[in-house]
């Protein structure tokens, strides 16, 4: 809904249509297809993490074959994240999965929020400055809206509006074999969301999200802790950008973690989390990313799939693909 995002003075009346009249105008701009521009950073999570969020629903069919699957997105942008899940769903012919997304669309940072990184600034201050932008404005909700009703899976999404500290607390414990975590970056949401995360998943389940781009053991805890509740700093000790608070929430939560590409996975076995393996399975493309990202990840993909011709040595060269650990800021 755009009703938060405008003037005051604008009734509610008005603003339903002004709703109606972009998700129209949306519809034309894109021949009724999914709408993911980097002018929006339309494209997360990125497409080298897409890749392993395929490979955990790969990973659960092989090993569980579910009958029906019930899943929670914490956090869904514009639905990037949202059409991926979809997509492998229905790579598998899942009829009766479901996922219920969960997401404020509020600007909880403010621009001000962007400023003080360690050291300021970093490559993202840009894209956090659009993604604000596009908050402020009710754009991202009009995409995500956009991008559900033309995915041909309508019918299995529910979205829930509303922060998740208000939200998550309504839904059934032990009721969704998924929880995916991808909302604020600041310690206290994040540890909050993860805590809620884990009372959702039944036995056997699995709780996961974006942005880990260094474990908390990783980094240098002494110089980022001040920086626990910002988005994303740069780590002075690993010359790379991460998000501390994810970081730190998702340690004192589980621990070390099984973590691909920045996204993470940890499965519930008993009163047990443990971690997941994926790089027995082979990688398959997204669907839905760009030429651009294609082109990126393209030489990586072939490359992890001629590893499955070598045995064990090839096992340990995907774990050191799959780790991203040689990515730093350039700086």
């Amino acid at each position: 809904m755009l009703t938060k995002a405008v003037s005051p003075k604008i009734s509610t009346q008005k603003a339903t249509r002004m709703e109606h009249a972009l998700s129209l105008f949306l519809y034309s701009l894109t021949g009724g297809k999914p709408y993911l521009s980097e002018a929006f950073a339309g494209q997360q999570p990125d497409a080298f993490r897409t890749l392993f969020m395929q490979s955990l629903i790969d990973y659960i069919e092989e090993e569980q074959n579910p009958e029906s699957f019930e899943a929670v997105e914490v956090g869904s942008w514009v639905g990037a994240s949202t059409l991926n899940w979809l997509d492998s769903f229905a790579h598998h012919g899942w009829d009766r999965a479901h996922i219920t997304c969960c997401d404020a669309w509020e600007n909880t940072y403010g621009l001000a929020g962007l400023e003080g990184h360690y050291p300021a600034p970093i490559p993202l201050d840009d894209t956090l400055a659009v993604m604000a932008t596009a908050l402020n404005t009710g754009v991202a909700e009009a995409l995500f809206r956009h991008n559900i009703a033309v995915s041909g899976h309508k019918e299995k999404v529910t979205i829930v509006k509303g922060l998740s500290q208000r939200t998550l607390p309504r839904l059934r414990s032990e009721g969704f074999d998924m929880v995916f975590i991808d909302a604020s970056h600041a310690y206290t949401q994040v540890r909050s969301d993860i805590h809620e995360a884990k009372r959702l998943v039944k036995d056997g389940g699995f709780v996961c999200g974006d942005d880990l781009e260094l474990q908390w053991s990783e980094c240098d805890r002494t110089a980022v802790e001040p920086y626990i509740e910002k988005d994303c700093i740069v780590d002075p000790g690993a010359d790379r950008y991460f998000h501390p608070g994810v970081s730190k929430a998702v340690d004192e939560a589980f621990g070390s973690v099984s973590v691909y590409w920045g996204f993470w996975v940890m499965q519930r076995v008993g009163d047990e989390w443990r971690k997941v393996d994926l790089t027995g399975l082979p990688l398959r493309l997204p669907r839905g990313i760009g030429d651009k990202e294609k082109d990126l990840i393209g030489s990586f993909l072939q490359a992890y799939q001629d590893s499955f011709k070598l045995g064990d040595a090839g096992r340990q060269l995907r774990r050191q693909f799959s780790s991203g650990k040689f990515h730093t800021t350039g700086a």
